[in-house]
């Protein structure tokens, strides 16, 4: 177990959580892993250091963030469990639940940028948390890649939004107390204007702006504002116009880039009025039509950029189920991929079919003879019983009657009566087999001519039947 030198010199905080080890170190103070020893369930436990705390514009900065995500309870929002000091080791601290993985910032860091379906996959959940907490009167004000965690779970990657520390409670969410500073806080490169005018009138659209600079730089990897330090870069974003999505990424979906753009308004009157209206805008851009949200949340990349599943370039058709037909036979499939709307990218061209397979040439080829065949014997059929009472046809089918050689007649000997032996004789009486040398010497009749009729045949050679 590994132990920071500024943690506490015990194991155990606030008399039930048992440290494990030093997740991260700061200026403010530390985050440990630890263990709840009466329900063993795994925590993250914030601390700020008892110097720190002597400042109460950090305690009540403390305070807030656990207030802000304590009343808040969504999927894609850390939980925040618990608030307390522990007077032995003079510790204010933080209980939230255990998340494992990394944020997009170091995400982008590892890949550079995401494609539209993992960036939207990725973000679009943390839009719906902060849905959310707008209704629920809660502004972040520190929107960030650094601030979007993607928790890695045994169903996949959950993305989170953490850090409230500098969110604004509104009347609606402080139970009637208002807490806002007119100090300037903040990441400079996500501030809209008037954040970094320390406008205290601040609503949930300096959140839409922030998130648009997310997808900014989630996509392109830049930001639509840049500057040597805090001051020139206060200077661009309170007077220049922000560099277009479309210059920044020309690859991008045209529609995905103005709905982006829109985010990053001056003129806040003109910026998507809602996160959800930010949301929806979002979802119904091509890229993202018909896209079913379970098929989504396999495309959130972890702190790698790996995901469950590679998001798709462009939509394509699917088969919802297999066929009912035969498939012994199927021959072959062609892919049908709609047109893209990115003009980077083409419709895949079409293969030529097939030559057909070998075993199929034999059956077609007796399948075309028979067809001949009845073709021929339909259209003689057809001649014939049309032309039977026509002359000329007659006489085109006139055929000589064929002609048979009758040969004279031979005289044929009588033959001799033989009676009949008695019945005493006949039983003593011995058949004898007549030989073929007697068989030789008898005469032989031939058989009397037939005269024939005179046939009469067609132009195919068919006998003509009266």
């Amino acid at each position: 177990m590994s132990r920071s030198a500024t943690g506490p010199s015990a194991l155990i905080i606030g008399g039930r959580y048992r440290v494990i080890r030093a997740l991260a170190t700061g200026g403010m103070g530390n985050v440990y892993e630890a263990e709840n020893t009466r329900t063993l369930r795994r925590v993250a436990i914030k601390t700020i250091r008892p110097e720190v705390a002597q400042r109460a514009s950090v305690v009540q900065r403390f305070e807030r963030e656990a207030q802000a995500a304590g009343q808040l309870r969504h999927p894609n929002i850390v939980d925040v469990l618990d608030l307390g000091d522990d007077p032995e080791h003079q510790l204010l601290f933080i209980v939230q639940e255990f998340l494992v993985g990394g944020d997009l910032g170091a995400c982008l860091r590892v890949v550079g940028t995401l494609g539209p379906r993992a960036a939207l996959a990725t973000l679009l959940p943390i839009m719906d948390a902060l849905t959310v907490a707008h209704a629920q009167g809660v502004v972040h004000r520190d929107l960030k890649p650094d601030n979007i965690f993607l928790h890695e779970t045994p169903q996949g990657v959950i993305p989170k939004l953490i850090d409230f520390g500098i969110a604004k409670l509104t009347e609606s969410a402080g139970g009637g107390r208002r807490v806002s500073s007119s100090s300037l806080v903040g990441s400079p490169i996500y501030m809209s204007p008037e954040q970094a005018r320390a406008d205290v009138s601040i609503d949930a659209r300096t959140d839409v702006w922030s998130m648009g600079v997310v997808l900014y730089e989630t996509l392109t990897g830049k930001t639509p504002f840049e500057g040597a330090n805090a001051f020139a870069l206060f200077t661009r974003i309170a007077t220049d116009a922000p560099i277009p999505l479309a210059t920044l990424g020309p690859h991008l979906p045209t529609d995905l880039a103005a709905v982006i753009q829109r985010a990053v308004t001056k003129d806040r009157e003109a910026r998507w009025s809602t996160m959800a209206d930010f949301a929806a805008a979002l979802r119904a851009c091509e890229c993202w039509r018909g896209v079913e949200p379970s098929r989504a949340s396999r495309w959130v990349v972890n702190v790698a950029g790996v995901s469950r599943e590679e998001a798709p370039l462009r939509p394509a058709i699917e088969l919802s189920e297999k066929s009912t037909l035969d498939m012994s036979d199927p021959g072959p499939s062609i892919e049908v991929i709609p047109e893209a709307h990115d003009p980077g990218l083409r419709t895949s061209e079409l293969s030529p079919q097939p030559p057909l397979p070998a075993s199929h040439r034999p059956r077609r080829a007796v399948l075309a003879a028979l067809a001949v065949l009845i073709m021929a014997a339909v259209g003689g059929v057809l001649l014939f019983s049309k032309g039977r009472g026509d002359p000329q046809v007659l006489e085109r089918a006139r055929v000589v009657p064929m002609s048979v050689t009758a040969r004279p007649p031979v005289a044929v000997a009588p033959q001799p009566t033989v009676a009949p032996p008695d019945v005493s004789q006949r039983r003593a009486a011995r058949v004898r087999r007549p030989s073929p040398r007697r068989i030789a010497r008898e005469p032989v009749v031939p058989t009397p001519p037939i005269e024939a009729s005179p046939l009469l045949r067609g132009f195919n050679g068919a006998p003509i039947v009266e």
